[in-house]
């Protein structure tokens, strides 16, 4: 959804890379086709989304069916994946499953974390900017844009407690279900 927000808004393609199979892949899951695979991007095939050609659009770089069960992609070709969608797009995104890896990380220039408005959300948010300021990652740790998705009014107590450990202070406000 942030991918799809960033192309509408932003009036730019975005990539979202999605190498997560299965039922809880981004295709799957928003019932589309991928406009690419990865193995299509290391073999040179462009991506191809009929009838949304031209700014805007959203392309879904989906994972490869890998018959033996093992990796899609072995961390070089992730690594050149990552390389040609930094050349062909302004935007790309990838899955929180990838940057729990801390493959994508070293490639990354801005990270957007997503958090639910629960009572795990200041816990989920302080235990990965931990993670990432203890990998090296604290960069990316200062300047992340935290967005805490659900909010209603039974759940702000869980927002504000959430707004305690993000850096920076307190998130801008926004109405549940507004963007801005």
């Amino acid at each position: 959804m942030l991918a799809d927000v960033l192309a509408t808004l932003r009036g730019e393609p975005v990539a979202a890379l999605d190498l997560n199979p299965g039922q809880t892949s981004l295709s799957d899951m928003a019932r589309t086709s991928p406009a690419g695979t990865a193995r299509g991007l290391l073999a040179g095939t462009a991506p191809t989304v009929p009838g949304q050609r031209g700014r805007g659009r959203l392309d879904l770089i989906a994972h490869d069916s890998v018959p033996d069960g093992g990796p899609a992609l072995a961390d070089h070709e992730y690594a050149r994946v990552l390389e040609i969608l930094a050349s062909r797009y302004p935007l790309y995104a990838d899955g929180p499953r990838r940057v729990r890896g801390g493959r994508v990380l070293s490639a990354a220039d801005q990270l957007v974390l997503v958090a639910p408005a629960s009572s795990d959300a200041a816990r989920a948010v302080a235990m990965t900017m931990e993670w990432l300021d203890g990998h090296g990652y604290g960069e990316l740790c200062t300047g992340a844009i935290t967005v805490i998705n659900g909010v209603s009014k039974r759940s702000m107590s869980h927002v504000e407690q959430a707004e305690l450990v993000v850096p920076g202070g307190p998130l801008p406000r926004h109405r549940p279900g507004a963007l801005g």
